[in-house]
């Protein structure tokens, strides 16, 4: 279906979605597709803002009128760049926006829980992350509850708040 002026979402069968996002002027393809039913995207929704992600192309944004790449600049705070690539899985808690399994400036990142200063998605900060401490990688998500749990290949983790400022979340085997 059609998002806005000129922004479509395709269905070519069960496993492709294709789309055009609005960017800088041009039309830059989001594509949104495999070969196989079991790669999805994963769609989070903030203050009427939805994020999209499918660990294949850029982290994008839908406002309601426009698709469009969302920068994470980690060298300027809310900054036009783009340092965090893609990543598996997106979460909202504790008014900040989590991301997980990140690639970073062409680094996979497969332990990576990353977050948003709070109340401004926009802005992120170079030191705001944690590595769990395993080899493991992160393969799924939800929430249970409020709480948000990562499943790895072979173990499980809990994203636990802090209510420490600087370091407000970690992750708990």
């Amino acid at each position: 279906g059609v998002f806005g002026s000129g922004n479509q979402i395709i269905q070519n069968g069960a496993a492709d979605i294709l789309g055009n996002a609005l960017a800088a002027g041009a039309n830059v393809a989001f594509t949104l597709t495999s070969s196989f039913d079991t790669n999805f995207y994963w769609v989070t929704n903030w203050d009427d803002i939805a994020y999209i992600s499918n660990d294949k192309d850029r982290i994008h944004r839908w406002d309601g009128s426009a698709l469009v790449p969302f920068h994470i600049d980690l060298t300027s705070p809310g900054g036009t760049g783009d340092n965090v690539d893609r990543c598996k899985l997106m979460f909202i808690r504790k008014n900040r926006i989590i991301l997980a399994g990140t690639v970073e400036d062409g680094t996979s990142c497969p332990r990576r829980i990353r977050f948003s200063n709070p109340n401004a998605p926009g802005t992120w900060d170079a030191a705001d992350y944690v590595d769990a401490e395993t080899d493991d990688e992160i393969v799924g998500g939800g929430f249970v509850g409020d709480e948000i749990i990562l499943f790895y290949k072979r173990s499980t983790w809990r994203v636990a708040y802090t209510g420490d400022s600087d370091a407000p979340f970690t992750q708990v085997k």
